[in-house]
This record gives structure tokens, C-alpha cells and sequence, in this order.
């Protein structure tokens, strides 16, 4: 009996697990399947999250980027034609500087009759400066438009005179002989100012300049309407041949009795000059 108790004692102990291995199995899969289960659902709440929080703020700056890009692209464009645009100004404004050609827009502004004139212009532009069709104006005024500075005063008071007394008040303009359309009793210019600030590039150098002008009243006797008719045009349909002698000009007031057309009258004359400094 003692004997058979120590061999009770001794003997190895058997479970229902080791005598049932497939039910411990389908056990540990039942535990996975549960920690996949949590998973998921762990995963679809972080999802749900993501997905109500922060996917909208995500969606709405990848549009905002989109958005952002194609305007910047349309902008681009825009530069690019505005940049063609200059481009051909520029150069129309080298080919308008060509002797040949300001020389021949000269001769059809001062020498030719309106209709004339307008055929000889036409001419000119369809030649080289075509993005200049129908501006006569424009180019007049450029090529009128010349240094007024001096080293010793702010303004060449000297050329004024001389612009007035040898061009504007003669009926041939530039001629010493030329019979005078009026008589110059006084001048008075006052101090000039900066209209615009310029900078523009040339090459890879900046180049900075002012657009100045300066008001300018003059007291001219002329002798009839048809005498200030004279002085008027060679002010705005004039070009003078020496460029140097050249001075823009808009004429803001003039003090005239129309009613007293044919008789001498004193007038004012309100000027204002524009140059580059």
C-alpha cells in the first residue's frame, strides 16, 4: 500500500489541457480574435477622429494650395504679356529714336498739310513703330520732351527764352527772319518739382530718374485771334529740328477777349514744362 501511494506521488499529473489540445487552441484564437476586434474598433475611432477633425483642415488647405497656385500661374501669364507689351514699346521707342526715322516724323509734322500729314505718319508707323498707330500726340510730345536742368540755376531760364522767342512766337518756327505771331513782354518761371519718380532697367543696371516740371507765365501782345492760333500750334503740333532747343510743354490758362478778336491784346499765358532730370 505504502509502496503504491509514493507512486501516486511520483507519477507525472495530466491535465484536461494535455488530454484536450485542440480545445486549448480554439481558446488562444478566441483571445486573438478579441485583441483584433479591439484593434479595429481602436482603428476605426482614430480614423473617425482623423477623419472629422483633421481631414477637413487638410482638405481645405490642399485647395487653399491649389487655389493659391493657379493664381499665382495667371499672374505669371499676366506679367508675361505685360512684359511682351514693354518689350515692343521699348522697341518702338529705339526704333523712334533713330535719326532717319524722327527725322522723317519731323518732316510730315511741320511740312505737310493735316491730311497729308496723316497719310506720311501712317506711312512711318505701319513701317516701324506700329504699336504707335493713331498716338501723333504721344510721339509729338516725347520727341519734344528734352534736359531742362542747369548747373547753375534749377531750371535753364535761357532756353526757355530762346525756346519762346525763336520758335514759338515766329510763324516759321527756327527762322531768324521769320515774321514774329506775337511779342514777348515778360516771363516769370517758378521753381520746379518732381511729378514722378523713375526707375527703370536697362540690362541688368537700374537706372533712376525724376519726371520734373515747372510752371511758366508769360505776358504775349498779339495782334489778332489768328496770331495766337500760330503760337498755340507750334506749342502742340510743332517739333523742333534741334533737339537740344526742344521743351514739352501743356498750356494750362490763357487770358484772351475773344470778343476782341481782331484788335492787339496783352495776354496771359499759363505753361507748364516737362522734362527728365
Amino acid at each position: 500500500m505504502d509502496s503504491l501511494l509514493e507512486n501516486q506521488k511520483t507519477a507525472t499529473y495530466i491535465s484536461e489541457e494535455d488530454l484536450n489540445p485542440e480545445a486549448n487552441q480554439i481558446t488562444e484564437i478566441r483571445v486573438v480574435n478579441a485583441k483584433y476586434k479591439v484593434y479595429v474598433i481602436i482603428l476605426i475611432i482614430l480614423w473617425t477622429i482623423v477623419g472629422t477633425t483633421y481631414l477637413p483642415d487638410a482638405k481645405a488647405k490642399y485647395d487653399g494650395a491649389i487655389a493659391a497656385h493657379q493664381n499665382k500661374e495667371q499672374q505669371l501669364a499676366g506679367l508675361k504679356q505685360t512684359f511682351n507689351q514693354y518689350s515692343t514699346i521699348e522697341t518702338a521707342r529705339i526704333n523712334l529714336e533713330d535719326q532717319n526715322t524722327t527725322n522723317s516724323i519731323i518732316n510730315c509734322v511741320n511740312d505737310s498739310t493735316k491730311s497729308e500729314r496723316d497719310a506720311c505718319i501712317g506711312n512711318i508707323f505701319t513701317w516701324k513703330l506700329q504699336i504707335l498707330s493713331g498716338q501723333l500726340n504721344t510721339v509729338i510730345s516725347y520727341l519734344q520732351m528734352w534736359a531742362l536742368d542747369s548747373e547753375k540755376m534749377k531750371i535753364d531760364e535761357k532756353k526757355v527764352l530762346k525756346n519762346l522767342d525763336r520758335y514759338l512766337t515766329r510763324n516759321t518756327p527756327g527762322e531768324a527772319l521769320s515774321v514774329q505771331n506775337g511779342t514777348i513782354w515778360g516771363i516769370h518761371i517758378w521753381e520746379p518739382k518732381i511729378v514722378k519718380h523713375i526707375e527703370i532697367w536697362e540690362g541688368d543696371n537700374k537706372r533712376s530718374f525724376n519726371l520734373n516740371s515747372a510752371k511758366i507765365e508769360a505776358e504775349i501782345v498779339f495782334e489778332n485771334k489768328d496770331d495766337l492760333i500760330t503760337f498755340v500750334d507750334n506749342i502742340e503740333q510743332y517739333i523742333i529740328k534741334e533737339k537740344e532747343d526742344r521743351i514739352l510743354y501743356t498750356i494750362d490758362e490763357v487770358t484772351y477777349d475773344i470778343m476782341q478778336y481782331d484788335e492787339k491784346q496783352s495776354t496771359k499765358v499759363w505753361l507748364t514744362a516737362y522734362y527728365f532730370k
